[in-house]
């Protein structure tokens, strides 16, 4: 993840970043896109997430990131 951009040219160098770092991670990696989106201002970060473990069954991940205040 990576935030603060403020305009196009640095979408297009953090973009190649992003693929560099994921083909070292993974050299055959296929990378589809990414995604882009406006951060708000303000507010509560909130992790939610589910799977199915084969172990324990239906589980469901809840977490609290960072406050940013205005």
């Amino acid at each position: 993840m990576i935030v603060g951009l403020n305009n196009a040219l640095m979408s297009g160098a953090l973009f190649d970043r992003l693929v560099k770092n994921a083909k070292g991670y993974k050299k055959n990696a296929s990378i589809q896109g990414v995604l882009v989106q406006q951060m708000l201002k303000g507010g509560q970060e909130v992790l939610v997430g589910a799977v199915t473990d084969p172990s324990f069954g239906k589980m469901i991940a809840f977490a609290l990131g960072a406050y940013w205040s205005k």
